[in-house]
């Protein structure tokens, strides 16, 4: 029996479980590299300059993906009945809406982070 506002077992098939699978493994990676990054930034003396911070800056980054980000893209896979459309609250549309926002807002930080690491390297560079 499918609920229509969860999910019951008939709605997951195997291929809903291999997504969910592939995006486990891609947060277990991402979280345990973006811990071991800012473990090492934290620690290493030689990297409190300015790209240890733009690195620290793509490590957060990357840890905040993975712990508010990709759960939702875990339960998205999971669930068909998830919609990004809606008025209320029980169709989670505004947990989907805060989730594309974070989404987009990590990612710039991202880009402009590699950005400002081009715009440093460029600078050190003599002329």
């Amino acid at each position: 029996m499918v609920v229509r506002y969860g999910f019951g077992c008939a709605a997951l098939t195997a291929l809903a479980l291999g997504k969910a699978a592939v995006i486990v493994g891609t947060e277990v990676l991402l979280l345990s590299t973006s811990l071991l990054s800012i473990i090492v930034i934290a620690s290493t003396p030689d990297l409190y300059d300015v790209i240890g911070c733009y690195f620290m800056s793509l490590s957060m980054a990357d840890l905040l993906t993975s712990l508010l980000i990709i759960p939702l893209s875990v339960y998205s896979t999971l669930n068909p009945n998830w919609r990004f459309m809606g008025e209320s609250f029980r169709d989670n549309s505004f947990l989907c809406k805060c989730a594309a926002y974070t989404q987009i807002a990590l990612f710039c930080s991202t880009v402009y982070t590699f950005a400002w690491i081009c715009i440093d390297r460029r600078s050190a560079l003599p002329n």
